[in-house]
């Protein structure tokens, strides 16, 4: 009957600690987004679009299901967002990748996030209009093995 009592807790923590969610989060974000690309190149919020006069657009495409990045999420809840696509000749101010890394005394290849995603181009600038919150997020030698900038887009 002991053997049967130990065999079932043993059971019972095996396969409670098996059901875990094995991928390291840093924190939730109920409010994400969908993020607008401007001809390829500038990464805005879409209060930066509502802010173009409508004859300057020429192209607008939407994509619910896409991300920022195929590869890391900072944030739990991934499914959340989507990108919007345009083309406009409407002069944006932005700011590179590398003079933020070095701004915040980080390395220039240093990788940065858009709303938890990574940004695997880095010739992406960001509308800095748009930008509402810079955390800068220290390692924690499990996801992350330096300090990285997280950009939050409005």
């Amino acid at each position: 009957m002991k053997n049967v009592k130990l065999l079932l807790i043993f059971l019972i923590v095996g396969l409670s600690s098996n059901a875990q969610d094995n991928q390291k989060r840093i924190y939730i974000k109920d409010n994400q987004s969908m993020v607008l690309i401007l001809n390829n190149e500038i990464i805005g919020s879409i209060d930066l679009l509502k802010s173009i006069p409508s004859n300057q657009i020429q192209e607008l495409n939407i994509h619910r299901e896409e991300k920022l990045s195929s590869k890391e999420n900072l944030f739990y809840n991934n499914d959340k967002g989507g990108i919007m696509v345009a083309k406009t000749k409407f002069d944006i101010e932005t700011k590179v990748q590398k003079d933020l890394n070095e701004f915040f005394g980080l390395n220039a290849d240093t990788d940065l996030y858009v709303n938890g995603f990574l940004l695997e181009n880095k010739n992406y600038k960001i509308a800095s209009n748009s930008i509402a919150k810079i955390e800068i997020i220290e390692p924690d030698n499990l996801f992350l093995d330096r300090r990285v900038l997280n950009i939050s887009i409005k």
